[in-house]
């Protein structure tokens, strides 16, 4: 949000010279996310995202990382995209002349 409607009071309607809490809205939109399921980033966390995909497409795929992996943030990867065996071949085949292209 604009920083100036944290600063400058509402100038009119039935809030006018009212200003927006900071704090109060942090705090606000810190619950909102918990309850919607959304990370503090406001994307959805991967138990929501699972949710989502297998709703959307009827299809998702849980990979949990090793925890002693370098980094922050979650540790699970939701894959909901389903590949035809073409589309598959299509990408290995990409990923291998790239690599044959390097040698």
């Amino acid at each position: 949000m604009p920083q100036r409607w944290f600063d400058e009071p509402i100038d009119e309607g039935p809030f006018q010279g009212e200003l927006i809490d900071r704090n109060e809205f942090e705090a606000l939109k810190k619950r909102y996310y918990h309850v919607a399921g959304l990370t503090e980033h406001g994307i959805p966390g991967a138990e929501r995202h699972e949710r989502l995909a297998r709703t959307v497409t009827g299809f998702s795929v849980r990979v949990e990382l090793p925890h002693d992996l370098p980094g922050e943030g979650e540790r699970i990867v939701v894959v909901d995209e389903v590949l035809t065996t073409s589309q598959a071949f299509v990408k290995r085949s990409a990923v291998a002349i790239r690599n044959w292209s390097t040698l």
